[in-house]
């Protein structure tokens, strides 16, 4: 019997430093940020106290928002376009690979095809495997097919998938198990889905709804309760002493503070990463 698994539950979401200061004041270690939206950043307090901290850091390159934008603009993202974006993208991952946990490799498939994304692997991202880098190389299911995941899991020890394989993501992960392969799911949080799978890493910017949706979360007696915009007065009320015990400013909290709403957000959500990994680990080993 191996050790048991620990699913890494990454929180997306968090390039600016007032976010990152937010969760590691709640000791959350696991933080997931885009390499678009963090490029530009002046901010090197993340890099600084990540040794002291232990945090794991992960980056996702960004591309697949890049390309949206390049949509919604009406744009064309050319070739010497994304071939300058990977080169920039792998100079910052050399500059900062003492601090990074893991990483992504450009897996615009849909876009620039299998044959230029292998091309640019082979160039930009396999050599650095080498460094250390944990890169995980994302698969697509649409531009690929399945036989390309087995090769994936036997090539590579880092694999990503989307929600779009969620209802196969068990079988996929142990799958990769069995090849010595790890698995990442990006933007998933599904917890019956997360029980059976036991994935090696999953991110989700969901505790951030709070700001977006208006949701709020609250992690009692084992459960991860969803308290939704159109009730939320109703069990904010009913909740005041298990919200005040968790050391959280209830006045702030009904009143829609939205940085207070965040991190009950992100403090249940770490609350609940716990129990899920103290509950649910399996005899398996990565």
């Amino acid at each position: 019997m191996g050790r048991r698994i620990t699913t890494l539950i990454y929180f997306a979401g968090a390039e600016r430093e007032l976010i990152q200061k937010m969760l590691v004041d709640l000791k959350i270690k696991n933080i997931f940020v885009s390499y678009y939206y963090i490029r530009h950043s002046r901010s090197k307090w993340l890099w600084e106290i990540q040794k002291e901290k232990g945090l794991r850091i992960m980056v996702d390159s960004g591309v697949f928002t890049m390309w949206v934008k390049y949509q919604k603009d009406k744009k064309v993202l050319s070739k010497p376009e994304a071939e300058k974006f990977i080169q920039d993208y792998v100079k910052w991952l050399d500059e900062h690979k003492e601090y990074i946990f893991g990483c992504t490799n450009f897996d615009l498939d849909v876009v620039f095809g299998a044959k230029q994304i292998d091309e640019w692997d082979n160039k930009y991202f396999i050599p650095r495997l080498k460094d250390g880098l944990d890169i995980a190389f994302v698969f697509h299911r649409k531009e690929r097919g399945m036989n390309h995941f087995t090769d994936m899991i036997r090539k590579f020890k880092y694999v990503g998938i989307s929600t779009f394989d969620k209802l196969s993501m068990p079988q996929m992960a142990f799958a990769a198990r069995t090849m010595g392969s790890k698995i990442h799911a990006f933007g998933f949080t599904e917890i019956p889905q997360l029980r059976r799978a036991q994935l090696y890493s999953a991110d989700s910017t969901t505790w951030t709804s709070g700001q977006r949706y208006g949701i709020s979360y609250l992690f009692l007696e084992n459960r991860l309760f969803q308290i939704l915009k159109e009730k939320k007065l109703i069990f904010r009320k009913r909740w005041k002493n298990e919200i005040e015990a968790k050391g959280l400013d209830w006045h702030k909290i009904i009143n829609d503070d939205s940085n207070e709403i965040q991190k009950m957000n992100a403090m249940a959500w770490f609350e609940w990463s716990n129990w899920f990994n103290a509950h649910f680990r399996q005899g398996e080993i990565y």
